[in-house]
């Protein structure tokens, strides 16, 4: 096994088609095709990770203007990446639809919504929490920085930060990165329990990055400080840089709120009368730009708040289509409302209890089509078939994360066919029962 970069690859290894069994590539979005062409031809076999959805190639130290504020130092190419090719040459593809990161499913419903068209499947929560904490500053955005948002950060850290959790902090421009910095050596020389805590932090991998430079991180907690706010004057301008480009400033959005383990906490000075105006803009615009980040702090706003009608009005605004590819067959609503009555009735006639019912519970991004409830919190979920077609062992192991998911919840569990159930209702009501035993 030798890991190594493209380019240095090109430098160390032979010319030689099939030279390595495999070659692997992560992060096959940020490539360039001509960087990592040699190497795709030294593996029998090319693996080949990456997001359409997150950032394309760039150059380094090169300068681009990106709004009437600063410049940045970064340019995003417009050179075709490795994934591109990948995709134009029809290499065989494969979704990795189970989300694997997130510990709370509202750290990634957004982007699923917004960007995976609702096709990833989220985990359950282990235990209740807030996953997303927002809070508004009234800093103002004066000489390129948000001294206020910072100090701000800076509290939150030393108020409310664990120090056993890994910690990142994503700022929307380098300016405001050096401010976030200066603030903390600040507090630091300041105040001795900080200084100690900022040394336990970076040991766990604390870093302060700006938005174009956090791609591939993940942490326990992820803080995002959205920098602009009114100036001097009290006007809002509106010019977010990079972030509000038409081509990847959502790709640059769907980067940063997708980094956190376990939480999310955002300071925004950005006016409440402007993001809530999100609906007019997605109309317009799409799911681009400020249209798209103001969707987000709407979003965040709603979950920090429990707004429950507000989170959903956001999700089915940016969400169009949902699909799904690991859906079951949808059973038909009134069947199954139908076939659930029938079948509580002979249950509670059986056990001589009473029980009740519920469609389509949801647990993470699982829906399990009936929930049977006895003493009012016990509760046995029932799987009405699994796949219609196995078409491959992941398959079977799909079904099995469904079971497995299900448990984890301390609830019982039965994956009832209805084929059986037809062919022998006694039998399938006799083994439910059992489950259901007081």
């Amino acid at each position: 096994v030798c890991m190594t970069n493209p380019s240095s690859c090109s430098s160390l290894f032979p010319l030689e088609k099939g030279y390595f069994d495999y070659v692997i590539y992560d992060e096959s979005s940020q490539l360039k095709i001509e960087d990592t062409f040699p190497s795709l031809l030294r593996g029998k076999v090319s693996i080949v990770a990456g997001d359409l959805h997150q950032l394309p190639p760039m150059d380094y130290f090169m300068e681009s203007k990106v709004d009437d504020y600063e410049t940045e130092t970064i340019k995003f190419n417009k050179t075709t990446s490795l994934l591109d090719f990948c995709i134009t040459e029809n290499f065989k593809s494969h979704y990795l639809d189970i989300h694997y990161r997130s510990k709370h499913p509202d750290l990634i419903n957004f982007s699923n919504a917004a960007f995976y068209k609702s096709r990833l499947i989220p985990q359950p929560p282990q235990n209740k929490y807030k996953a997303i904490e927002f809070y508004p500053s009234n800093g103002k955005f004066l000489n390129r920085i948000n001294r206020i948002e910072a100090l701000e950060i800076v509290k939150y850290i030393e108020d409310k930060i664990p120090l056993d959790k890994s910690i990142g902090i994503a700022t929307f421009s380098l300016k405001q990165r050096e401010e976030v910095l200066n603030q903390i050596e600040l507090r630091s020389k300041s105040n001795s329990p900080f200084f100690v805590k900022m040394n336990a932090l970076k040991e766990n991998g604390f870093f302060v990055k700006n938005i174009e430079n956090i791609q591939g991180e993940e942490r326990d907690v992820i803080i995002i400080g959205t920098t602009y706010g009114l100036d001097q004057e009290g006007a809002f301008k509106q010019k977010f840089g990079p972030i509000n480009t038409k081509k990847r400033g959502h790709k640059l959005l769907n980067v940063i709120i997708t980094r956190a383990i376990e939480k999310l906490v955002i300071f925004s000075s950005i006016p409440e009368a402007k993001y809530t105006d999100y609906k007019s803009l997605i109309s317009e615009n799409g799911n681009r730009g400020k249209s798209i980040l103001f969707a987000y702090l709407s979003y965040a706003k709603a979950v920090s708040t429990n707004d429950q009608a507000a989170i959903e009005t956001v999700l089915n605004t940016i969400g169009g289509e949902h699909t799904n590819i690991y859906n079951k067959n949808k059973l038909n609503e009134s069947h199954l409302k139908s076939f659930s009555i029938y079948l509580i009735e002979k249950l509670s006639g059986l056990l001589k209890k009473e029980l009740t019912f519920k469609n389509n519970v949801k647990i993470g991004g699982y829906i399990f089509e009936l929930g049977i409830i006895k003493n009012r919190e016990e509760m046995v979920l029932i799987d009405i078939n699994g796949k219609s077609a196995y078409e491959g062992f992941e398959d079977y192991i799909f079904d099995i994360d469904r079971r497995n998911i299900a448990l984890q919840t301390n609830a019982k569990y039965y994956r009832l066919w209805l084929s059986n159930f037809y062919n022998n209702p006694d039998f399938e009501i006799n083994k439910i029962s059992r489950l259901l035993e007081f």
